[in-house]
């Protein structure tokens, strides 16, 4: 629990850092541990893995990693510091209209 090691709540770039490695280390078990370049872009194309965000997927035609977002709301909280986020909606990718810019090759 960060907040337990810490005292502090975790950061974009705490979640951000842990979804990358259990992308990795989720497309190394479905190649058997090959680390050749173009199977593991072959294994992680479409590949979805659970993250401490939620589900991610990678779209094949372009590699952006798909996910929900949230749309939160900050509130006072006397028992911390920092404004507490309470969820209003999860936007599930399915309602995102993201371009597809760079095609992957």
């Amino acid at each position: 629990n960060h907040y337990t090691k810490f005292k502090t709540p975790p950061v974009f770039f705490t979640a951000g850092g842990m979804a990358a490695a259990i992308a990795v280390v989720d497309a190394l078990k479905k190649t058997a541990g090959d680390t050749n370049t173009d199977k593991l872009i072959k294994t992680m194309e479409g590949m979805s893995f659970d993250t401490p965000k939620g589900k991610m997927t990678f779209r094949k035609e372009d590699h952006q990693a798909m996910q929900s977002m949230y749309h939160f709301k900050i509130k006072a909280d006397p028992a911390f510091a920092w404004g507490v986020p309470e969820l209003v909606r999860e936007i599930k990718p399915e309602e995102m209209d993201v371009p597809i810019k760079n095609k992957a090759r």
